[in-house]
């Protein structure tokens, strides 16, 4: 059926349904196929045609592709369970930021990668963690997540408390190699597209086998603990 309904109509009905609450349902314009023009109605099948052709091209050449390793100091491939950094080099850096006179307390995690990270690890292939631990990389048993807008001194406070002695974190900000320079993977070639094939991905897999590996009492001891 043709709706008849025209533009002032349906602003009237959207503000009669928003005030109250129900929701809105705006009349269907329907024509009878018998009227549907066959070049319309061809143009619009490869429409539809080429869109599922897109979307298979994807699938079969881009949507399998894993995350790339950074080179440790020997050369060797490590994944992103080898991209830690520990606890104490944490607390490590959160001492020499606050005892440099040129760092500013507001500074975001954005601005540090910027202005801090990326100068120090330029060239260099690795990331942040990495590089601190290119000699014997560190096995991550912690994932950590930060907002790209918070404060630095507050994540590092935070981390630092809410953690224990030993621990290894994974921290993107200071775990994937950041440059884009072309002396190690690019930031989209090392997340890949399988999503389990990711640093996160292999990460969290990661410290879900070191956490079965401890047996629930672990948990238990840990539910005490805290």
């Amino acid at each position: 059926r043709r709706s008849s309904c025209s533009r002032p109509h349906l602003r009237a009905l959207a503000r009669h349904r928003a005030d109250s609450g129900r929701p809105l349902a705006l009349p269907v314009l329907a024509m009878p196929f018998s009227k549907v023009q066959p070049t319309a109605l061809a143009a619009a099948v490869g429409k539809i045609k080429a869109a599922q052709g897109a979307v298979e091209a994807w699938n079969t050449e881009t949507a399998k592709i894993a995350g790339m390793p950074q080179l440790d100091a020997k050369g060797a491939p490590r994944f992103g369970e080898h991209w830690g950094i520990s606890r104490e080099q944490c607390q490590q850096l959160l001492h020499d930021l606050r005892m440099d006179p040129h760092w500013d307390p507001k500074t975001c995690m954005y601005d540090f990668v910027s202005e801090y990270v990326k100068p120090r690890t330029k060239g260099s292939g690795m990331g942040l963690a990495l590089l601190m631990n290119r000699d014997a990389p560190l096995e991550v048993n912690k994932m950590v997540s930060h907002c790209w807008a918070e404060n630095v001194e507050e994540f590092l406070a935070q981390v630092i408390l809410s953690t224990e002695p030993g621990d290894v974190f994974f921290i993107c900000a200071f775990s994937i190699y950041q440059n884009e320079d072309g002396a190690g993977p690019s930031i989209e070639e090392q997340i890949g597209t399988i999503p389990s094939e990711t640093p996160f991905g292999r990460v969290l897999s990661h410290v879900r086998l070191l956490d079965e590996q401890r047996g629930p009492l672990a948990k238990y001891f840990d539910v005490l603990q805290w």
